[in-house]
């Protein structure tokens, strides 16, 4: 009986490394110049869901063997910290920048998806710095995207904005 009480963790942890084989599956499909898909990075992902296994694990572990070791904080803190796993998770299957053709379809972390082409950048400022590089896409001083170097596909991204014309500064 007692292991009817931690089904839902059990389901939710085959549900996250489904979504991250789907995921890496979806990645290496779309690889072409022409028609590609940016990604957060593999590594995120996998740090999401290894942050979601460990802190779930405890919550069980507490659970399983309780003692008056640990309070209600010890909860709430490894609740919360599964939850910041679950967030990222969130984040690396969700937000996406896929670019076909001359069109850009941004889909940020609430799954909300905006086109635009690639006509309608008018800059694209870029921040170096010792630790990554960062592109900022702006159309007539409205931000479009952000993207960095640690995003799946970056390079062939900056190599259709050169293509394009695109002025970066």
């Amino acid at each position: 009986m007692i292991l009817f009480r931690f089904l839902p963790i059990v389901l939710l942890l085959s549900l996250v490394f489904v979504g991250i084989y789907k995921h890496i599956a979806r990645i290496n499909k779309h690889t072409d110049e022409n028609d590609f898909v940016m990604y957060p990075s593999r590594s995120l992902l996998w740090i999401a869901a290894i942050c979601i296994t460990f802190f779930s694990s405890t919550i069980v572990v507490m659970l399983v063997f309780p003692n008056d070791t640990v309070s209600w904080w010890g909860f709430l803190i490894a609740i919360l910290l599964m939850a910041l796993g679950l967030f990222l998770y969130w984040c690396c299957i969700i937000w996406e920048v896929r670019v076909s053709g001359n069109e850009i379809w941004y889909t940020n972390i609430l799954g909300t998806t905006r086109i635009f082409t690639f006509d309608d950048i008018s800059i694209a400022k870029t921040k170096i710095t010792e630790a990554y590089i960062q592109v900022t896409i702006y159309s007539e001083k409205k931000n479009l995207l952000s993207v960095g170097d640690v995003h799946f596909n970056f390079q062939m991204f900056m190599t259709r904005l050169v293509d394009k014309g695109i002025k970066l500064e």
